[in-house]
């Protein structure tokens, strides 16, 4: 699908989207967002605002991703997404888990001597 470059909104994303960053274009009187070479092989998405059609675009994406098998492109680009995310945990949170890990009773035995 060409997208003429002039209806290319750019707009903030947050979320999936911003991870995964479809592009977002008017046509005629809606807005659309589309990740993929096309509506077809892709995740389309459309709606009267620029965010609702961000929104149906997320809607698409989880039906996709759910019915979709591993070979499939968008599957494949969305993994690898997910895993070039570094896996970062905030302090607090890292706090919280420690609080309930398995204590390693062996390492306590041979400090305390």
């Amino acid at each position: 699908m060409n997208i003429d470059p002039d209806s290319i909104i750019d707009i903030k994303k947050e979320g999936v989207a911003a991870a995964l960053d479809p592009t977002v274009f008017k046509d005629g009187n809606s807005y659309c967002c589309l990740l993929g070479s096309d509506p077809q092989s892709g995740v389309f998405g459309c709606g009267a605002t620029p965010e609702e059609a961000i929104k149906d675009w997320e809607k698409n994406l989880r039906t996709h991703l759910t019915s979709a098998g591993d070979q499939d492109e968008v599957v494949k680009f969305v993994k690898a997404i997910i895993k070039s995310i570094p896996k970062v945990v905030p302090p607090h949170v890292q706090a919280f888990y420690d609080q309930f890990r398995p204590v390693d009773r062996n390492k306590i035995r041979k400090t305390n001597k």
